[in-house]
């Protein structure tokens, strides 16, 4: 499993999973590669298998990832009804119009597993009294960022 090398916390993880994998039989070896080389063997398909992560902007665009033609698709996931929602969610104007197509998208998601997600982080949200109509959710501290003020 190639993996960053500057990176602790991933090579402590790949270090759990092949502890895990080995309990059922199956030998994985580690291979520490610098950040740009990695990324470079990630755009061509040159690898076996990688750990990383996401973070996902306030759009909830998930065409980085999860659709035929995204930038960061490296395990080439396709699936035409997954495109199709994600451009449909896309030209949606209220984020909240979006949420049936969210939902099948994870739905598909989850059944076709095109990669093992293995935590969410846990995270406090706080904000000052004064701030009002700020309504961060599990997906976007900044869900709906430019209804925010701050009251006088």
């Amino acid at each position: 499993m190639a993996v960053s090398a500057s990176a602790r916390s991933w090579r402590d993880t790949v270090t759990m999973v092949q502890e895990q994998l080995g309990l059922v039989g199956i030998e994985m070896f580690i291979q520490p590669i610098e950040f740009n080389t990695l990324l470079g063997q990630l755009e061509v398909g040159d690898y076996e298998a990688t750990i990383g992560s996401w973070g996902i902007d306030t759009s909830l665009d998930l065409t980085y990832a999860f659709h035929s033609e995204g930038g960061y698709n490296y395990g080439g996931y396709s699936n035409p009804r997954v495109d199709e929602l994600i451009e449909e969610a896309k030209r949606q104007i209220d984020p909240h119009d979006a949420g049936p197509m969210l939902r099948e998208i994870q739905e598909i998601l989850h059944r076709e597993q095109p990669y093992t997600f293995l935590w969410e982080p846990q995270r406090i949200s706080a904000m000052a009294t004064r701030l009002r109509d700020a309504r961060p959710n599990p997906v976007s501290t900044y869900q709906n960022l430019h209804e925010w003020w701050i009251a006088e």
